[in-house]
């Protein structure tokens, strides 16, 4: 199974883009691109592979791996660039409030994620940016 990530805004606290897997399809809120550092940039673009793992905090999800100088990089929930230390959020749609970038429903489109990888213990994920620059 691949799933593919489609960076499209690029802001100064946060990176929107969508994510495609299977029949499921939901927005993404990242960190800005800083370098790759850890903890306070998204991860760059490029191949990886996501193998289920088990978080303390996030229970059942996937961690990106082999992301070079970095680790424990989730998929999981959260609305704001404040709620990511590097890893990737996913809700049901993006928006603007109070001059941030958010995703809302992060809860209902992770429970989506898992319920269409239910049956999956890894795949691969495509990052790219659409028309940076």
């Amino acid at each position: 199974m691949k799933a593919i990530l489609t960076r499209w805004h690029f802001g100064k606290k946060a990176t929107i883009g969508s994510l495609s897997i299977g029949n499921f399809s939901c927005q993404t809120l990242e960190l800005p691109f800083r370098n790759n550092l850890q903890n306070v940039s998204c991860i760059p673009v490029g191949d990886y592979c996501s193998n289920r793992t088990i978080s303390n905090r996030f229970g059942n999800t996937f961690e990106v791996m082999d992301v070079p100088n970095r680790s424990n990089i989730l998929f999981h929930w959260g609305n704001f660039p404040k709620d990511t230390n590097g890893c990737i959020l996913i809700g049901l749609n993006s928006m603007f409030m109070d001059g941030r970038m958010m995703i809302e429903n992060s809860k209902a489109a992770f429970d989506k994620f898992m319920a269409e990888l239910s049956e999956v213990e890894k795949f691969d994920l495509f990052i790219f940016d659409f028309n940076k620059g």
